[in-house]
């Protein structure tokens, strides 16, 4: 297996849980989380398929749309003569990814006491902490009932099930 494949293999498991945890009465952050993962392997498996190498980093996801821009993307991925109409997902695209880049602990801190999906942190008080299961995300909120949100994941299932064609 190539490196490439290991990423796109982990990047459908991870999305498979994803899935289940979408379906299911779970606290947000597992739901933001399983995406956040899922999608920064599925942009790392683009990205070492295009580049043959990527960086170690958790930013990953949202250099993926910038990457696809252009014709023969669009109409791999079904937007056959719709590429303004594919520009303009991308780019709403663009803007959720940055909000599940930072969910990542490792992303997340470079503000400071920014809240993550996976540890606790600390409030701005400087004397209590946050766990990531009693916090709400907006971004959970977004993926159960957003419309790009949701368009996005039918854009990412379709990526990672039609990759080997695209690439």
């Amino acid at each position: 297996m190539k490196k490439f494949e290991a990423y796109l293999a982990q990047a459908k498991s991870d999305l498979g849980v994803f899935d289940v945890l979408l379906q299911s009465q779970v606290e947000d952050c597992h739901i933001v989380h399983y995406l956040q993962m899922s999608t920064e392997k599925l942009a790392k498996a683009v990205i070492c398929r295009q580049l043959g190498s990527n960086k170690k980093s958790h930013i990953a996801f949202s250099k993926l749309f910038k990457m696809l821009d252009n014709q023969l993307y669009a109409e791999c991925l079904g937007y056959e003569g719709k590429f303004d109409s594919y520009r303009c997902a991308i780019r709403k695209f663009e803007t959720l990814a940055l909000g599940i880049e930072r969910s990542c602990p490792a992303v997340a801190s470079r503000s400071e006491d920014m809240p993550n999906a996976e540890y606790p942190w600390l409030l701005p008080n400087k004397v209590k902490w946050q766990a990531p299961c009693f916090s709400r995300f907006q971004l959970a909120d977004d993926i159960r009932g957003h419309t790009h949100a949701r368009q996005m994941l039918h854009f990412l299932r379709k990526l990672a099930d039609r990759f080997h064609e695209i690439f």
